[in-house]
């Protein structure tokens, strides 16, 4: 009996040694972190939204005058006739809500102009502000950010 017992032991044994396959080590290697690079852009465009206001003297100032003075600044910290574009016109009847009364008391609208203004760099862009007329803008937005030299 003993010998039939240790039979089937080592024949179990032997099986379950025979049974493991040798699998080859593999080696890696885990590297994980972060980076940032700050990118100043090349070009940035910048909408501009101008529009007509009357003085506290109840003058109106025409969109004409208006847009001269502003290319007229744009030129001052020099951008060329190609930096500036115009981008849409547009008539404003001041509140929506009040338009009746409004056109009773004043039946003019109020025009304005949006312009997309080319900048190289944000010092330009300071300047630009500077020399702008704040009664006339009624919007300055960041429409799109270009880094050509990053792209490659």
């Amino acid at each position: 009996m003993k010998k039939i017992i240790t039979a089937i032991a080592i024949i179990m044994f032997a099986s379950q040694v025979i049974a493991q396959e040798q699998k080859p080590v593999q080696r890696t290697i885990s590297v994980s972190g972060s980076s940032e690079t700050e990118v100043a852009p090349d070009e940035i465009y910048v909408q501009v939204d101008l529009r007509e206001y009357n003085k506290k003297n109840g003058d109106k100032i025409d969109i004409t005058t208006i847009k001269n003075n502003f290319l007229a600044a744009c030129k001052s910290i020099g951008l060329t006739d190609k930096d500036v574009t115009v981008q849409s016109y547009q008539g404003y009847d001041q509140n929506y809500w009040m338009t009746k009364k409004n056109k009773k008391q004043n039946p003019d609208m109020k025009a304005g102009i949006s312009y997309w203004v080319k900048v190289n760099n944000v010092s330009k862009l300071d300047e630009l502000v500077d020399e702008m007329d704040d009664e006339a803008t009624q919007n300055f937005l960041l429409q799109k950010l270009n880094t050509a030299k990053w792209m490659t």
